[in-house]
C-alpha cells in the first residue's frame, strides 16, 4: 500500500467512527437541549427564544442523523472522504454556535440555580464531544472552544461574583477537556495508524500465501459498480488496479461460461446462501486460466451494506493434470486413438443402448497382415510411424458416429452404432480394405497396409462385450486363413 493510500485509510476509518457515533450524539443533544428549555421556560425568561432555538437545535440533530445515514448509504464514500469530512465539520461547528448562542439567548439573570443547570447542561455537551469528536482532533478543538468562549463571554457579561467565578471554573473545565480531548484524539490517530500497518501487513502476507496457492478473493457491495479484488485475483484478471467495473470482470470470462456465471451470482443474492461456479478466464494476454469460484453469502458491514465476496482458486494445473490422467486412462498415447479400456466401457455403454432401442451394432476388428516384417525390416520406430499414419488413415473412412480404438500391437476395433440397411458393416469393411491400394512411405519405401477384418453384430453374434469381440476375433481369423 502506498503512503497516499494508507494516509487516505486513515482518513476513511476517522469518518467511519465520526459518523457511526453521530446519531447518538444528535440524540443526546436533543434531549439536553429540550431539559435546559423546560427549565428556563419555567422562569419566564424569554420563552418564545427558547422554543426558537430548541426548534433549530432539533432541526439540526435531524440533518445530522440524515447525514450519517447518507454517509453509510454513499458507495464512494471512501473516494469522497474529504468532502464527507468537510460536511461533518460544518455541522459540528452550526452544533458548537447554536450552544454558545445558548449560553446569551437562555441565560436566566437573577437565577443562580437555573444558571448553573444552564452552565452543566453545555459542559455534559462538551463531555460528550470526547467520546464523539476525538477521532477528529482539529473539530474537536474548534467545537470545545466555541462552547468555552461562548459560555465564558456571557458569564463575564452578567457581572456578578458568581458568574466571574464560573467562568474561571469553565474556563479549567473546557482547557482540561481541549487538552484531553487531543491526547486521547492522538492515541486514536495511533491506534489507526497501527491498524492499518497491521493491515497492511496481513495483506502483504496474505497476497503471498494468494500467490503461492494460486487463489484470490473478490467482494461487492451490490450497489457501486466497481468490484475490490485482492492483490492475487488483481493479477490473475491481469489488471493493475485492485478496484474493477463489474461488467469488465465479466468480460474476462469465456463466452461460453458468462451466463452461468451471471446465473450463480443472482441465485446467491435472491437465496442469500452459497454457491460455487467453475469457468474459463480469459486474461488481457489471451491466457486462459480455469477458475473455481465460491461465492459466499451475503452479509452486512457496520454501515448496514450488504456485500457480496467470493473466493476464487486457479485450478488449470489441477485440470491439466486431470486431462492427462484421463488420456493415460482412457487412450493410445502413440495413435491418439481409444485404448482397450476405453473400448470395452464404450462398447458396454453402446450395446445397453441397443437394447434399450432394440437396434443392431457391429464390432469390425482389424489386425494388420504385414506389420510384423515392418517392424523385423525397418525397425521398432518406423512400425511406430506406421501405426499412426494407419490410425490417421482409418478415421478417414469412419461415420461421425463410429468409434475407432488400437487394443494394442498392430489391431484395431470399430463400434458401428445403429447399423441399417443403408449403413453395412461389409461396406465400412471394403473402405478399410480399399487402404491397402494407397502405399505409406516410409525410410524411401512404399509399403502398402494389408489387413484382415472380422465383423461381429449385435444381437446375432454375441449378447454382451466379451462374446461379441470374441465372434469378430474368430471371423478376423478366419478372413486371414482364408486370404
Amino acid at each position: 500500500m502506498s503512503p497516499g493510500a494508507k494516509v487516505q485509510a486513515v482518513h476513511v476509518n476517522q469518518n467511519d467512527q465520526l459518523f457511526s457515533r453521530l446519531r447518538y450524539s444528535a440524540v443526546g443533544s436533543a434531549i439536553v437541549a429540550t431539559a435546559i428549555v423546560f427549565f428556563v421556560d419555567d422562569s419566564e425568561a424569554l420563552p418564545i427564544v427558547a422554543w426558537i432555538w430548541l426548534v433549530m437545535t432539533l432541526f439540526l440533530g435531524l440533518v445530522r442523523i440524515y447525514s450519517a445515514y447518507a454517509y453509510s448509504r454513499d458507495p464512494q464514500a471512501e473516494d469522497d472522504w474529504r468532502k464527507w469530512r468537510s460536511r461533518f465539520r460544518f455541522g459540528t461547528h452550526v452544533s458548537g454556535l447554536l450552544w454558545a448562542f445558548a449560553m446569551w439567548l437562555l441565560f436566566p439573570s437573577g437565577v443562580p440555580t437555573h444558571e448553573v443547570l444552564l452552565i452543566l447542561g453545555i459542559a455534559g455537551i462538551g463531555g460528550g464531544a470526547i467520546a464523539t469528536l476525538s477521532y477528529d482532533r482539529k473539530t474537536l478543538a474548534i467545537f470545545l472552544g466555541i462552547l468555552m468562549a461562548g459560555s465564558v463571554s456571557r458569564l463575564l457579561w452578567a457581572g456578578d461574583e458568581l458568574s466571574y467565578q464560573l467562568a474561571f471554573l469553565v474556563t479549567l473545565y473546557f482547557l482540561f477537556l481541549i487538552k484531553g480531548g487531543l491526547d486521547i484524539g492522538s492515541s486514536y490517530v495511533e491506534l489507526l495508524q497501527l491498524k492499518e500497518d497491521m493491515k497492511e501487513h496481513n495483506l502483504t502476507l496474505l497476497s503471498t500465501a494468494e500467490r503461492v496457492a494460486r487463489i484470490g478473493n473478490w467482494q461487492w457491495d451490490m450497489v457501486s459498480e466497481t468490484i475490490e479484488l485482492s492483490a492475487n485475483m488483481a493479477r490473475m484478471c491481469g489488471k493493475g488496479s485492485n478496484r474493477v467495473r463489474f461488467d469488465e470482470c465479466l468480460q474476462l470470462v469465456h463466452p461460453d461460461d458468462r451466463l452461468r456465471v451471471q446465473a450463480a451470482i443472482d441465485t446467491v443474492i435472491s437465496t442469500e446462501t452459497e454457491g460455487n461456479v467453475e469457468y474459463r478466464l480469459r486474461r488481457n494476454d489471451d491466457e486462459e486460466w480455469v477458475i473455481m469460484n465460491q461465492i459466499i453469502a451475503l452479509h452486512a458491514d457496520s454501515n448496514g451494506k450488504k456485500w457480496i465476496m467470493g473466493t476464487v482458486q486457479d485450478i488449470s494445473m489441477i485440470k491439466s493434470a486431470e486431462q492427462k490422467i484421463f488420456a493415460m486412462a482412457y487412450y493410445d498415447e502413440l495413435t491418439g486413438l481409444a485404448n482397450r479400456g476405453h473400448f470395452r466401457e464404450y462398447l458396454s455403454k453402446q450395446i445397453k443402448h441397443a437394447r434399450r432401442k432394440g437396434s443392431s451394432l457391429a464390432l469390425l476388428y482389424i489386425d494388420l497382415d504385414n506389420f510384423k516384417t515392418v517392424n523385423d525390416t525397418l525397425g521398432h520406430a518406423f512400425g511406430d510411424r506406421f501405426l499412426k499414419i494407419l490410425a490417421d488413415l482409418l478415421r478417414g473412412t469412419l461415420r461421425e458416429d463410429d468409434f475407432l480404438a488400437r487394443l494394442g500391437g498392430d489391431e484395431f476395433c470399430i463400434i458401428m452404432s445403429d447399423i441399417n440397411d443403408g449403413v453395412t458393416p461389409a461396406r465400412a469393411a471394403e473402405r478399410c480394405l480399399s487402404l491397402s491400394r494407397h502405399a505409406i512411405p516410409l525410410a524411401g519405401k512404399e509399403i502398402p497396409p494389408y489387413m484382415s477384418i472380422g465383423i461381429a453384430t449385435f444381437p446375432q453374434d454375441g449378447k454382451n462385450g466379451d462374446t461379441l469381440l470374441r465372434a469378430a476375433d474368430t471371423a478376423m481369423y478366419a478372413a486371414k486363413h482364408g486370404g
